[in-house]
């Protein structure tokens, strides 16, 4: 069987999760053990980290968090956990051939095709595209994430993005919103995956329920907080 969540406005860094409502309640109702928590060292990268066997959890958790962006396995009992605080955490899963994975895409990430990476290595653990479900967690949505226009010039050779997933700013000159949850959904879809679901949370919007680093930012408010999603195969 599958769980899942996306838990926000009480999580801050991962050091400090294991003492924090309602991450240690969730693992409690799991039964699981904070120690099988596969956290990561996120870069905004297209790094994934794969758990095969219990001897590759030891080797990628020996000395410090892995850098990576996303994390995938087919052990059971094995908590995979991404933290945001505006960026897309995507949970992906094959209950049919149990493999699981999460995803840290921020902007970079999602551009240097993290997704695809993720996949590739999904179907090398036995993943197939038929039985694959998608989940698009709580995220900045396009009215709340303003950008340059040297952002927006960065995707200069993606015609098809700049049309579909940006958006003039109507209150700024020279200045965008962008869908970065539009553009991940796409990238998903690009890649045959059917299944695809989305909270549609704005974190940016709501300040009681998750935390939102550009909110914080616009507040002059130095730490954030972090949301986490998390999945797990037991």
């Amino acid at each position: 069987m599958i769980s899942y969540d996306f838990l926000g406005k009480n999580c801050r860094l991962a050091k400090d999760l294991q003492n924090q409502q309602p991450f240690a309640k969730k693992l409690q109702e799991l039964d699981v053990a904070y120690q099988q928590i596969c956290f990561l060292h996120q870069t905004h990268s297209n790094q994934v980290a794969v758990i095969d066997s219990p001897q590759a959890f030891s080797h990628l958790y020996q000395h410090n968090l892995p850098k990576a962006d996303a994390i995938i396995t087919n052990q059971k009992n094995v908590v995979l956990a991404v933290i945001t605080a505006d960026c897309v955490p995507i949970l992906l899963f094959d209950e049919k051939n149990q493999v699981i994975s999460a995803v840290h895409a921020g902007h970079r990430g999602a551009k240097n095709h993290i997704l695809s990476v993720v996949w590739q290595k999904m179907q090398a653990l036995g993943a197939q595209i038929a039985s694959t479900s998608a989940i698009i967690g709580p995220c900045i949505r396009q009215a709340s994430y303003q950008v340059s226009l040297d952002f927006y010039n960065d995707f200069s050779c993606e015609t098809f993005v700049k049309e579909n997933f940006f958006i003039a700013d109507p209150f700024c000159d020279a200045k965008f919103l962008f869908d970065l949850p539009g553009y991940v959904m796409h990238q998903l879809a690009s890649l045959g995956i059917k299944n695809i679901s989305d909270t549609k949370i704005n974190t940016y919007s709501n300040p009681h329920l998750y935390c939102s680093y550009r909110r914080c930012t616009h507040l002059h408010i130095q730490d954030c907080g972090r949301n986490i999603s998390f999945i797990v195969n037991h």
